[in-house]
């Protein structure tokens, strides 16, 4: 959790949550979810996954080239 608190791009994250994705469980991905301000309702770990991973891809794709 700390490493990806302390990443500095969005792509940084990404690999660091599939690096880590057999490691993360409820708790580590609703930290994830609260620090990148998102909302999932998902109950199962890995569809809790899948939502913030697209967030995660949706934010790089919009966010990063949005000041080019």
């Amino acid at each position: 959790l700390i490493e990806f608190l302390d990443a500095d791009t969005l792509e940084e994250k990404m690999h660091i949550m599939v690096y880590n994705r057999n490691k993360m469980d409820f708790n580590v991905l609703n930290s994830i979810a609260i620090s990148l301000d998102l909302v999932v309702e998902k109950e199962n770990v890995q569809e809790m996954y899948d939502e913030i991973l697209n967030c995660l891809s949706m934010m790089e794709k919009f966010e990063c080239n949005r000041f080019r």
